[in-house]
């Protein structure tokens, strides 16, 4: 179960992405990537028949090092990440303006 765990895990951050909002505070978004991880770890723990503190920290803390790792490494490194969030965002963030001087 760890080993199956661990390659979902990788794909966790697409999941996050599709409820992120690039509109949101960071923060917010970080808050919601959490909670996905955390959700993730327990279904796991469930799943896996041994429910207990220790299982739950250990499935935790396998999630979120692989989650962010993918994260970082993949996803947002080649800009998965934005492009989805862009597409997927019903809140956008605000446009900047753009001055040009002439």
């Amino acid at each position: 179960m760890e080993t199956a765990n661990l390659v979902l895990s990788l794909f966790l951050p697409l999941l996050v992405t599709l409820v992120k909002q690039s509109g949101w505070d960071d923060r917010v978004n970080k808050l919601i990537a959490l909670a996905v991880y955390l959700a993730w770890a327990l279904i796991v723990t469930v799943a896996a028949g041994d429910f207990s503190v220790p299982g739950f920290l250990q499935t935790f803390a396998i999630t979120l090092t692989t989650g962010t790792i993918a994260y970082q490494m993949i996803w947002k490194a080649f800009g998965i990440d934005d492009a989805l969030t862009a597409v997927t965002s019903i809140k956008k963030a605000p446009e900047e303006d753009v001055v040009v001087e002439g």
